[in-house]
């Protein structure tokens, strides 16, 4: 079964290697836009605010 793709609004949780930033752990986020290749993702913790860049994979 192949994965769901990402919709804005969906939340997910992120993973240091999935940020095009380097940023301290792993956290979780809403996806706000997408493009072909990446996402934008607002952190919904305390720890890590902010809005990162996500790069897609392509299976």
């Amino acid at each position: 079964m192949p994965p769901t793709p990402l919709a804005t609004g969906d939340y997910l949780l992120v993973l240091p290697e999935d940020v095009k930033q380097a940023v301290g752990g792993a956290f979780y986020g809403v996806v706000m836009s997408m493009t072909r290749s990446s996402a934008r993702a607002k952190s919904v913790t305390t720890t890590l605010p902010g809005t990162y860049t996500l790069a897609l994979r392509v299976a």
